[in-house]
């Protein structure tokens, strides 16, 4: 129990305790993906309580990669910087680390809800998300994705975020990468794990 409330470091960054708040969906943000004050009063609530850092709830690198939910947080253009620039200022007043999660839902989407194709490393269809059959994304679709998880990156860091968590999981389309059930894939992005 002890150890519980010591001050302790994660690749540098310190907590003053090993309380992290764990990734959450909020659904606090406006109508274009970007934080409310009352997601900013939460993650503010959280500091006051003393947790020794936070991890936000998915934030979307690309409009096609939306959950099918309503209000999904994004960070896939420069104009959210300052809105989260806010946010991470006023944590920071705590002494608490906060850190940016990032996600693409990849097949696990309705287009009806994004206004765009699904995608997938194959054009499989999802159990559950079954009303499109996902596109199998292109090489050159791979790298503009890549490059829109390091965009994403550097845009958290603008907004002062102390680092980022990559969602690989639930069926999301990084977890689709390294899962032979979702990508059949026989070139570089496929077959092996490694690749």
């Amino acid at each position: 129990m002890k150890t519980t409330f010591e001050h302790t470091q994660i690749a540098g960054m310190k907590l003053k305790n090993r309380i992290i708040r764990s990734a959450t969906y909020e659904g606090m943000v406006d109508k274009n993906g970007f934080p409310t004050e009352k997601l900013k009063n939460l993650y503010v609530r959280l500091s006051k309580g003393g947790v020794g850092a936070i991890i936000t709830g998915f934030r979307v690198v690309q409009a096609n990669g939306k959950s099918s939910g309503l209000n999904d947080a994004m960070i896939d253009n420069n104009k959210s910087i300052e809105a989260y620039k806010e946010i991470t200022d006023a944590v920071h007043e705590y002494d608490t680390p906060i850190i940016m999660q990032l996600s693409h839902c990849g097949r696990q989407t309705r287009s009806q809800i994004t206004g765009l194709p699904t995608v997938a490393p194959s054009a499989l269809r999802d159990a559950f998300y079954s009303e499109d059959m996902p596109k199998s994304l292109s090489e050159d679709e791979i790298n503009e994705l890549i490059n829109s998880f390091v965009s994403a990156i550097i845009r958290a860091r603008e907004a002062g975020f102390d680092g980022v968590q990559l969602h690989l999981a639930h069926g999301y389309l990084l977890s689709e990468f390294l899962s032979s059930y979702a990508n059949h894939r026989k070139d570089q992005w496929g077959g092996s794990t490694a690749n």
